[in-house]
């Protein structure tokens, strides 16, 4: 979630708490003896270490960022900003389902920064970092996968992706990752994540044969989707009559702020919408001064 910053200074390392790694700082692997590179434009750079950071969130999703580095930068403790040295680097900001590891699966960055297990909702990289330079030159990374294999303290990751100046960018790691929980325990609204429509339910008022939300399996519309990141939400809505045929098209609502202003009431927009939520990964909310309950599951 946020970007280490690196010190150019001589310093001795020091091992970092619980998580993966050797003991020595977060240098783990020799890029002669494996095939840890990443590749720009088919020019190669080697890679030879990496970290996770642990930045919170609650049951079943999780923000940890990754980081992989060349031969000459280190990152001794679990502080923040305490990087060292010169080289380059590739950047993403993860969400999984665990705190102190990332999944098995394929992540893929998503443009509309949904906060979901599987999806990284920022990346970036740097070939020319030098810390004598207060502007240092990240590229952002647009689009691509990233296909991570944990097997006990070792990953094994590889990535397929495009800059934002349409470089193709390619690579993989394999070694340990210096793991370090910057928590500081301090959860995710639990709001947070990607939501579809999974039920409706008329509970007062006469609704005759009005437009409903699509959710069920045979509607000519796609479920109703609520995206909430940590500050903004959109919501895109189709409706369906009762027959299943499409009543009306796509429309996006957003993004718009949202507020958390205590007992699961969320101010959108300047309306309090009261939220419900079912174990942690369902919702209700009212439509429609409360005539209709709204069933969301998340994704």
């Amino acid at each position: 979630m946020k970007k280490l910053l690196f010190l150019f200074i001589p310093l001795t390392l020091i091992g970092c708490g619980d998580g993966d790694g050797d003991g020595n700082g977060n240098t783990n692997v020799d890029p002669n003896e494996t095939n840890n590179v990443l590749i720009v434009d088919g020019v190669e750079y080697p890679l030879e270490s990496g970290t996770l950071l642990n930045y919170g969130g609650q049951q079943g999703l999780y923000n940890i960022d990754l980081d992989i580095y060349s031969p000459g930068v280190v990152v001794p403790d679990c502080t923040e900003n305490s990087g060292i040295g010169q080289g380059h680097d590739i950047y993403f900001e993860i969400w999984t389902s665990q705190s102190d590891y990332l999944d098995s699966m394929t992540y893929n960055i998503v443009e509309d920064e949904s906060e979901s297990v599987g999806n990284i909702t920022f990346s970036d990289y740097i070939l020319d970092y030098n810390s004598d330079i207060d502007e240092q030159n990240w590229l952002e990374i647009s689009l691509g996968t990233v296909d991570v294999l944990k097997s006990g303290d070792n990953y094994t990751i590889s990535w397929n992706l495009t800059g934002e100046l349409g470089e193709v960018i390619t690579g993989n790691y394999s070694g340990t990752l210096m793991y370090c929980d910057i928590s500081n325990n301090e959860p995710l609204d639990p709001i947070i994540g990607t939501w579809v429509l999974v039920n409706e339910e008329i509970v007062g008022g006469d609704w005759g044969d009005s437009c409903r939300g699509c959710f069920m399996e045979n509607d000519a519309g796609s479920p109703d989707t609520f995206v909430f990141t940590s500050s903004e939400v959109t919501k895109s809505v189709w409706e369906c009559r009762n027959d299943g045929s499409l009543c009306t098209d796509l429309d996006v609502y957003g993004p718009e702020n949202w507020e958390n202003i205590g007992s699961n009431i969320y101010v959108i927009s300047g309306e309090p919408l009261q939220v419900t939520f079912i174990g942690n990964n369902q919702m209700q909310t009212p439509f429609e001064d409360g005539d209709i309950v709204q069933t969301w599951e998340r994704l």
